[in-house]
């Protein structure tokens, strides 16, 4: 998805409390990756890897500006667009996968209960949590002792700086034990 695609999924209308509203706040991000892209751009500095992540994300444009910023910084992407789907995937993916990079208010099965499933079928998976919800209760919860969380909106900077220290902070800790 270019940025022009991005920007006209953003333009469609919402209502307060439709679950849309923050297709709004990643038009900025689109932006930076789209000046991320060019010489001087700061995503040309963030990070990167080659481990395999899971992205699971119920909103089309989220979840593509986010692939694609994880794919542009070498990680290869298998993407979900809800929790079920997610969990089948992790279930059915043959090889690897490093990260679950979920969304955590999700229809149908949240992002919580995402991660205890794929846990459970994946235990040494790294998960990381975003949301645009700060109160969450599942973040209050202290959902696992490996999950990362990181804010929406975010920076393509900010993602790719957090995705890479979550992997290494995983790496680290399992090297240590």
């Amino acid at each position: 998805m270019n940025l022009n695609e991005i920007r006209s999924a953003l333009s469609n209308d919402s209502q307060l409390g439709d679950g849309k509203g923050s297709h709004l706040l990643f038009l900025a991000a689109a932006q930076a990756l789209d000046r991320a892209s060019r010489p001087t751009g700061g995503l040309a500095g963030a990070p990167g890897g080659s481990e395999v992540i899971l992205l699971v994300e119920d909103e089309d444009p989220v979840r593509a500006l986010v692939r694609t910023i994880l794919e542009t910084k070498g990680y290869a992407v298998c993407e979900a667009r809800n929790g079920r789907e997610g969990l089948e995937l992790c279930g059915t993916h043959e090889g690897p996968i490093h990260m679950l990079l979920s969304d955590v208010n999700m229809p149908e099965l949240g992002g919580r209960e995402l991660a205890d499933g794929v846990l459970r079928l994946r235990p040494g998976m790294t998960v990381m949590f975003m949301s645009g919800y700060a109160e969450d209760p599942a973040l209050k919860d202290g959902a696992h002792n490996r999950t990362a969380f990181l804010q929406k909106p975010f920076t393509p900077f900010a993602l790719a700086l957090k995705v890479r220290e979550t992997l290494d902070y995983r790496a680290l800790s399992a090297g240590q034990q």
